[in-house]
């Protein structure tokens, strides 16, 4: 398991999906009752010589019910994932993303593990020897009538120096809302006709820029987690 840094759903809320689900399953269990208890009454003479309507029902009953109590148990750990924030990814994402959208959460769908850079988010070093000077637009070229006075080397000024050397300071940001996704985030930033490959490449890098808060698996993210966004093609 893995304990994430953004904010967990709503306890309440959770435990309404959980009863809601669990309310509607107990209704389908007792209307299923009878079948199954024809079911259970089921012999092997009966299995060979019975017709086919009486053994087909009983045994949908006993796989519906089956059903049933899969997608309760998904249900249950997916609800104390969201109201945990913790992951624990049990089942599959298609049912995760309907019970983590009513509990106020978002899944991003078809997300692989990808190798994120371990610098991205960590604050510049100082550079020793570095001094604050002016900043601003450069005065314009004179032409000069005599040789300048020349400069002593105490008061000549060091260059500016950047510390990162990146546009890390540039970069947009964007706080998740209920319903949002990595892919969809990336989608929006690229040129419109983007390929699926692209989009990829793309949500990926906003993975790597936010794994710290995101943590290793890109499926989930929390409504309220502000992302850094890196520059995207539009913006370049």
């Amino acid at each position: 398991m893995i304990t994430r840094e953004s904010p967990p759903a709503p306890l309440l809320r959770c435990l309404l999906v959980l009863t809601v689900v669990t309310t509607a399953a107990a209704a389908a269990l007792r209307l299923l009752a009878d079948d199954l208890a024809r079911a259970a009454a089921l012999d092997d003479q009966t299995l060979a010589t019975g017709r086919f309507d009486e053994v087909l029902v009983p045994g949908a009953a006993v796989v519906l019910t089956a059903c049933l109590a899969w997608f309760w148990l998904v249900t249950l750990v997916t609800c104390i994932e969201a109201g945990t924030a913790l992951h624990i990814g049990f089942g599959p994402a298609g049912v995760r993303r309907v019970v983590l959208a009513a509990c106020g959460l978002s899944l991003v769908a078809g997300l692989a593990p990808a190798h994120a850079d371990t610098t991205v988010g960590q604050p510049p070093a100082p550079v020793p020897g570095d001094r604050t000077v002016l900043s601003g637009l450069p005065l314009p070229d004179r032409a000069a009538s005599q040789d300048p006075a020349p400069v002593s080397g105490h008061d000549r000024p060091e260059p500016t120096r950047n510390p990162t050397g990146s546009p890390a300071s540039h970069r947009a940001r964007h706080t998740v809302q209920p319903g949002d996704s990595l892919w969809g985030l990336a989608e929006s930033r690229l040129a419109p006709g983007a390929d699926d490959s692209e989009i990829t490449r793309a949500w990926r890098q906003i993975w790597a820029a936010n794994r710290h808060l995101i943590g290793s698996d890109p499926d989930l993210i929390h409504p309220g987690t502000t992302l850094d966004l890196p520059a995207s093609p539009k913006e370049k």
